[in-house]
């Protein structure tokens, strides 16, 4: 009987002691933060609301991170990547196509999610996956659709760089019924060509993403054609819109940073990013459309009222 007695006693006593350290390693788990290095091409609004939402996930999800932000408008290049490399966090956020660009290079040993870039791209290391902002193909079309029902012949000019960006556009046409009227170019410097040789038998322009074909005097000449030859150009983002395009559409850059928010937890919680497919926008409630109203004008295009009420931004009011 003694025995079972003290046996009993001291089962009771590590119950008080197991009680007693509970809230000592809760605390030790809460105490663990997870490290992240984000690092920003630049301090421009849409990047800060895609980084806005990646921390609100965080909070949603109730996870302790501590987050180093990194400029490359502010600080040099090898400066931030010494920085990352001596802090070692447990993954590192690129906000942009440079910053996305700088990790490629020089990071390889830690996880890296790529936000904020509009195309598909190859990376030098199988650390990185991240969130796409290009809106998918079946997607745009499902808008030319809507807001220019007289399209029948789509034109796009696209490189190398975008095969698969186009490819997937071309399938897309093939399902819908549209003919896609294309050149593949080498370089924007014979866009000017291309476009020429196409402008007179499309309906529609679309531009894809292609840093080889479109840069600043490729989109001024293509968006001055446009108008000049009443043909609506269906932009990137709503910064092509401001300047001149018909339309454009991108995803939400908000909703774009909370699924890089998912993508963070995963590997936060073990998962090789190797193993997770990069996200592509493809919820319609997270795809935003922005028109411009002194365009559609000159080209003859009237909007119905309720397409304008559901555009997140409007121009040329």
């Amino acid at each position: 009987m003694f025995i079972i007695y003290k046996n009993l006693r001291s089962l009771w006593h590590c119950g008080w002691i197991l009680i007693l350290l509970i809230p000592f390693c809760t605390w030790c788990f809460a105490s663990t933060q997870a490290k992240i290095a984000v690092i920003f091409s630049s301090d421009i609004d849409p990047y800060q609301q895609s980084f806005k939402g990646f921390k609100a996930f965080f909070a949603e999800e109730s996870t302790n991170s501590l987050v180093s932000e990194y400029y490359l408008e502010r600080q040099p290049p090898g400066l931030i990547i010494r920085q990352i490399l001596t802090e070692n966090p447990n993954l590192v956020l690129a906000i942009g196509p440079q910053a996305t660009m700088l990790a490629d290079k020089e990071i390889n040993k830690i996880p890296l999610i790529f936000s904020m870039i509009l195309s598909y791209r190859e990376f030098n290391n199988s650390n990185f996956t991240g969130v796409y902002l290009d809106v998918p193909a079946r997607i745009k079309l499902e808008y030319i659709k809507k807001i220019l029902p007289d399209t029948e012949r789509i034109g796009v000019i696209y490189s190398s760089t975008s095969d698969p960006v186009f490819n997937k556009i071309l399938i897309e046409c093939n399902e819908m019924k549209y003919k896609l009227i294309s050149r593949k170019v080498n370089s924007g410097k014979e866009f000017k060509d291309a476009f020429k040789d196409i402008s007179e038998v499309i309906d529609s322009f679309l531009m894809i993403p292609d840093t080889r074909v479109y840069f600043s005097q490729s989109v001024k000449y293509l968006l001055l054609e446009g108008i000049r030859k009443k043909l609506p150009v269906i932009g990137l983002s709503s910064s092509y819109t401001k300047a001149g395009a018909f339309a454009s559409l991108e995803s939400d850059y908000y909703e774009s940073g909370k699924k890089a928010g998912t993508i963070a937890l995963r590997i936060i919680n073990g998962t090789k990013p190797i193993s997770i497919e990069p996200i592509e926008p493809i919820e319609p409630d997270h795809i935003k459309l922005s028109i411009n109203l002194l365009v559609a004008e000159r080209l003859g295009i009237l909007i119905p009222s309720h397409i304008i009420e559901e555009s997140s931004e409007v121009f040329g009011k």
